[in-house]
């Protein structure tokens, strides 16, 4: 609608050639990744652009093109490594933008999001589209130029509405109903108030790579979860295949309340806490997000992991108790072995189960400083159960002798060798097969 413009200060009728002009400026400019800024002006007086807003009219009417500012907005070196990483994580990259589509094109692929020469939708395009053609174009499409809030909330609700989840990220007043409606709404640090306040996450340094990291952060958490959760089923059901194996012959308790209850908030206690800071598993950022194993904790794989070194652990402690019955092994002592066992089992287990996809020979156990303290103090607390004696008194303990140490080693052993079988039937063999298919 622009009739009027200024070239070397005077002001002129626009003609096709000046617009073909602009044009081809515009374009180019926007090919080289350029952002740019139409400016122009009116002359009027303040009581008649507010008498214009309040009938109604357009205000804009008869504003005079006064040149375009073409701004550079430099890409951070790290974004296209981190977009590849993102992408290797299987989380598909997709730009919204308002920008023009040359730029966006130009843009995304000097960042990795497309290929040169990719398609690029406007939001002129998706208008006409029904959902399920928009939903058929967001599979194939990952450039969209031109774009109005409501539509970029049309597109998170789209892909939603498929069982995607959307991580949308904005910084700007209109963005705020996209924020709100994705998954998990990312505004940056230098946006707005009203895009903070309608986000789950504030990127404080503004950068895709924050975005990549707490996805590996996301990861790490969940497999030490999962580290976790089979620890503490493990050894809780071995000690309940124990206590049950004996009342169901009628023999003694093999461990009192009191053992028991130091075994799980001293040694276990100590060793299960430093399974949180253990650091990311290799090859975490290439796996399937959609995938049921990496979804979910209790998988198939640990349920068959734990009901296994439940029953082998539980059996090898019930047979070492039965010997030492049989034996005529005096009541105290054979509790203080069982209550040795069982806090060694429990240390070996940490070590195997510190990593599931990794043999024990080729973890870095100095990977995690926390867990050598642990180390450290559950041995110290065991032998300090052991040979202090208001500690002794506490727990019903009695000196062991050096034989007795010998069966603990064995069992410990045999023990590990059963996590180490398992762990290569169920975890470490297929991610073995799944790395050389790469």
């Amino acid at each position: 609608s622009l009739r009027v413009c200024v070239s070397r200060g005077q002001e002129i009728e626009i003609f096709k050639k000046i617009h073909a002009e602009v044009l081809d400026i515009i374009r180019d400019s926007a090919l080289t990744g350029m952002r740019l800024v139409a400016v122009g002006y009116r002359d009027t007086t303040e009581d008649v652009f507010s008498r214009a807003e309040k009938e109604g009219s357009n205000s804009l009417h008869g504003i005079i093109f006064a040149g375009l500012i073409v701004i550079r907005d430099p890409i951070r070196a790290d974004v296209k490594a981190s977009i590849k990483e993102a992408r290797g994580a299987g989380a598909k990259v997709i730009m919204i933008t308002g920008d023009n589509e040359h730029t966006a094109l130009r843009v995304s692929e000097e960042t990795g999001i497309v290929s040169y020469g990719a398609t690029t939708l406007t939001g002129t395009d998706i208008e006409s589209m029904s959902d399920r053609e928009l939903l058929a174009a967001l599979k194939k499409v990952r450039v969209f130029a031109r774009i109005l809030p409501r539509q970029k909330m049309r597109i998170a609700r789209v892909l939603m509405e498929d069982g995607e989840i959307v991580a949308m990220t904005g910084d700007g007043i209109n963005d705020a109903p996209a924020l709100r409606r994705a998954n998990i709404g990312i505004a940056l640090g230098s946006g707005t108030e009203v895009a903070k306040e309608a986000s789950d996450l504030v990127l404080l340094d503004d950068t895709f790579t924050t975005i990549v990291r707490a996805i590996e952060e996301g990861r790490r958490a969940l497999d030490n979860l999962k580290k976790i959760v089979a620890y503490l089923l493990s050894t809780s059901f071995t000690e309940v295949f124990l206590i049950v194996g004996a009342l169901a012959v009628g023999a003694p308790l093999p461990l009192l309340p009191a053992q028991i209850l130091w075994t799980n908030i001293v040694h276990e206690g100590f060793m299960n806490f430093s399974f949180a800071f253990e650091p990311r598993e290799r090859g975490a950022m290439r796996r399937d997000p959609r995938a049921l194993a990496v979804q979910r904790i209790v998988t198939s794989s640990m349920r068959a992991l734990v009901i296994i070194l439940s029953i082998v652990s539980g059996i090898s402690l019930t047979v070492v108790y039965f010997i030492g019955l049989k034996m005529n092994m005096p009541l105290a002592e054979l509790r203080t072995l069982m209550f040795v066992l069982l806090s060694i089992v429990a240390i070996f287990f940490t070590f195997s189960l510190k990593s599931l996809e990794t043999p024990l020979w080729k973890i870095n156990i100095f990977s995690n400083r926390y867990l050598l303290f642990a180390l450290c103090a559950s041995i110290f607390a065991l032998f300090a159960a052991l040979y202090v004696p208001a500690l002794q008194t506490l727990l019903s303990l009695s000196p062991l002798p050096l034989s007795a140490f010998g069966i603990v080693l064995i069992v410990g052993v045999l023990n590990l060798l059963v996590v180490e079988i398992v762990k290569y039937g169920y975890f470490w063999r297929g991610q073995r097969q799944k790395e050389s298919m790469i």
